[in-house]
């Protein structure tokens, strides 16, 4: 049998609103019935757009409840800045960050942000007239044929069932061996109620990755693992299951 390998999985920042339900004793007991942990921290969804406000107050506004931020010394603000929502307060900030070429960096324990320079994006290392190495490949990237398991954005609904909801994703995605990938979901008893929408963007390996490390610091956490030879994808409570 091909061993199954593990996706990467890293910790999920904290949250301002709880993203699960509270547990119920009595599904706890019960295969047929959802277990529903409590939320590895909590979730801030930004809605709307927004645009006109200084950097200051467009974070005041980003960031959870509970948590700060700071501007490095050498980062000049731009007059207002613009961002787009429908996505959580994390992705929306590094987005809008990185419009203006500068990067969060988040400190989870502190609950601190501090804004600094992307050096990534920096005007000095460009030449006027010349590519850079980021340009040119983004325009190959962008040109290139994307894999049929590819898709833009991947939702999880409020009041959909994590199970249900993986169910629908794997449905959507073929399989090179002939149908569509499969679910293999350990342990029956055991679910999670999505409280807030869920979005993610990219390759259907990154999204399954980005969803489940929500879950990792969860009462009753969650493990994902990929038989690619088999195209089926394992849910466990207990890690190498």
């Amino acid at each position: 049998m091909t061993p199954l390998k593990p996706l990467l999985i890293v910790p999920l920042l904290a949250f301002s609103v709880p993203l699960f339900s509270a547990p119920s004793p009595s599904q706890v007991s019960a295969p047929s019935s959802s277990t529903v942990s409590s939320a590895p921290g909590a979730l801030k969804f930004i809605p709307r757009d927004g645009k006109g406000l200084s950097l200051k107050k467009a974070m005041q506004q980003l960031i959870p409840p509970g948590w700060t931020f700071d501007i490095a010394p050498d980062v000049r603000p731009p007059r207002t800045v613009s961002w787009k929502g429908n996505d959580q307060w994390n992705y929306v900030t590094e987005r809008m960050l990185k419009k203006y070429q500068l990067r969060a960096i988040t400190d989870t324990e502190k609950k601190h942000v501090r804004i600094e320079r992307n050096t990534l994006f920096s005007p000095s290392q460009a030449t006027p007239g010349t590519t850079s190495l980021q340009e040119k490949t983004a325009e190959k990237s962008a040109n290139m044929p994307q894999p049929a398991h590819a898709r833009t954005t991947w939702t999880l609904a409020r009041g959909t069932l994590l199970r249900a909801g993986l169910e629908q994703w794997v449905a959507a995605v073929p399989c090179q061996a002939g149908g569509t990938w499969q679910l293999a979901w350990q342990n029956p008893g055991l679910n999670y109620s999505i409280d807030a929408p869920l979005h993610f963007t990219g390759e259907f390996r990154h999204a399954l990755s980005e969803l489940f490390r929500l879950y990792q610091d969860a009462q009753t956490p969650l493990y994902a693992a990929i038989n690619s030879t088999q195209c089926v994808v394992h849910v466990s409570d207990r890690p190498g299951d």
